[in-house]
């Protein structure tokens, strides 16, 4: 099992990652009539996005493609791929999302708790910020920092070390959804 290329969230001049998200948030490539290769093991979905906030909207700002076909991509929203190395790369797209619901990002991940599989806990980042939408815009923004720090602090010497425990957590390892990653935090 490996570790996930996660969707990034460019915030206050800084680079988080998608720890979860309340509502599905993906720019999906079927709704292009792309298939991406799924074969990559560091990115099952065969896509990833980079989104961000432009005059308070929620925006897709970059979305890469895993592709066997280098040869003749797609115009997706005015804008042409760049190609590069197997993937279709749409930068600077700055297409506006009409998402509503809660997106949780985090910065600084903290060493002691990677996890290389599947994508990271909420307590693993220093910085932890939750972001609200309402149609593409935001609403509110409440940084979680501080209760991610008191969670870590909590975790015990003994918890980390069983194995046991890793597995049967696996399966939020994989996902990206609130219920899984947030509640109780």
């Amino acid at each position: 099992m490996t570790a996930q290329i996660h969707n990034v969230f460019m915030y206050d001049d800084q680079k988080y990652s998608i720890i979860a998200q309340q509502n599905e948030l993906d720019f999906k490539p079927e709704t292009y009539g792309i298939s991406p290769d799924t074969g990559c093991s560091m990115c099952w979905r065969g896509y990833y996005c980079k989104f961000g906030i432009i005059d308070n909207q929620l925006v897709i700002m970059d979305w890469n493609l895993m592709v066997n076909d280098t040869t003749n991509p797609p115009i997706v929203e005015k804008t042409r791929a760049h190609i590069s190395y197997g993937k279709w790369q749409y930068l600077a797209m700055n297409f506006p999302m009409n998402y509503s619901g809660g997106i949780v990002i985090g910065a600084g991940l903290v060493d002691k708790y990677y996890i290389h599989m599947g994508y990271q806990q909420v307590y693993a980042y220093e910085k932890v910020v939750e972001l609200i939408f309402e149609r593409g815009q935001l609403m509110e923004v409440i940084d979680h920092s501080d209760k991610v720090a008191q969670i870590r602090l909590s975790i015990s010497e003994k918890h980390e070390g069983q194995k046991n425990q890793m597995f049967e957590d696996i399966p939020k390892f994989f996902s990206l959804g609130y219920d899984e990653k947030w509640d109780g935090v």
